[in-house]
């Protein structure tokens, strides 16, 4: 199993969508050179039909396509579960139609002719955030798993860190005080061994705690 630094270190792979099969050869080139693993495709439904066994980290998708459009291809992608960061590259640009491209998620809305290096950095932009939509998905996976090895009385006194309470607040919320004998020694190791084991659970707040 690779790590998240692992994954983004080996992992670059584009797809390009171009009804034009010169442009697309010439952009293939240009990404193949550059680095990436590019996959290309004429159209909007052809790459629909290879998503499921086609990982990716980004697109570039020509705007104006037959049969299906940038922005339905978008939409279509996101029905199906894809959320694929995409760079829109078109000829046929206007200030709305690039409004809602971005407002539904795209990275950038470059219009042709467009510099290679212009291009090169919103694939990059694009390669980034999927990198870090899979570490958070990975984080949150791990912290679910951690989770779920808690026992009751540890996921309460975790809640209880992560909210800020003090020592003497959760011994008053779980019922026991520190001068109780062996009530509160046994509270006291109970709490210590929350404390250590959320201090990765904590982080659940920010990533979304799993529900028990």
């Amino acid at each position: 199993m690779h790590s998240p630094l692992e994954e983004q270190v080996r992992q670059r792979r584009v797809a390009i969508v171009d009804d034009d099969a010169a442009v697309l050869r010439a952009l293939s080139r240009m990404l193949t050179v550059a680095g990436y693993e590019v996959s290309s495709f004429l159209s909007g439904p052809a790459i629909l039909e290879s998503l499921d066994s086609l990982p990716l980290e980004a697109l570039l998708v020509d705007f104006r396509l037959p049969e299906i459009d940038g922005l339905a291809l978008q939409s279509a992608m996101r029905q199906r579960g894809y959320r694929i960061p995409t760079v829109f590259l078109t000829g046929h640009g206007d200030v709305p139609t690039s409004v809602r491209a971005l407002r539904d998620g795209a990275i950038d809305f470059l219009e042709k002719p467009c510099e290679e290096h212009v291009l090169l950095a919103s694939i990059e932009r694009a390669i980034s955030v999927a990198h870090r939509e899979r570490d958070l998905r990975f984080t949150v996976r791990n912290l679910a798993e951690q989770w779920a090895l808690l026992t009751a009385r540890e996921r309460e006194v975790c809640r209880l860190v992560v909210s800020g309470r003090l020592n003497k607040q959760i011994a008053a919320t779980l019922g026991t005080t520190e001068k109780n004998g062996q009530g509160a020694q046994s509270s006291r190791h109970d709490e210590d061994a929350g404390r250590l084991r959320c201090r990765s659970g904590s982080k659940l707040r920010f990533a979304g705690r799993p529900s028990d």
